[in-house]
């Protein structure tokens, strides 16, 4: 597809806007690429980096097209974890014998250093 070929050929001499476009998820719709973005970073390096993509498949093509980034909404977005508690309930949610454990135990996670 174009924009493999667009990515293969930018890998040597832009290396940002080749990790923005390697193995998206692209498709055509009603004469616009949507490209599936993972992140509100990743579209705002896609409005700097979309010119130079389009330029190359109007090259290759003759055909003009619109770019339109998808931010993928089902990305997890980390929750930031600050005291003790917080990095316990995190673990204990992969982990689910740790609540059995601190309730055996008798273990505190809410401790000052």
């Amino acid at each position: 597809m174009l924009i493999a070929q667009y990515t293969a050929s930018i890998k040597d001499s832009n290396m940002l806007d080749y990790t923005l476009f390697y193995k998206k998820n692209v498709r055509l719709q009603e004469g616009a690429i949507h490209i599936e973005l993972q992140s509100r970073a990743d579209m705002i390096r896609f409005d700097t980096a979309k010119r130079g993509l389009l330029t190359y498949i109007k090259e290759k093509t003759g055909n003009i097209y619109q770019a339109v980034p998808v931010l993928n909404e089902d990305t997890k977005t980390e929750e930031n974890v600050y005291t003790p508690t917080d990095k316990f309930n995190k673990i204990a949610k992969e982990y689910e014998i740790l609540h059995e454990l601190k309730r055996r135990l008798g273990l505190e996670t809410d401790y000052n250093i």
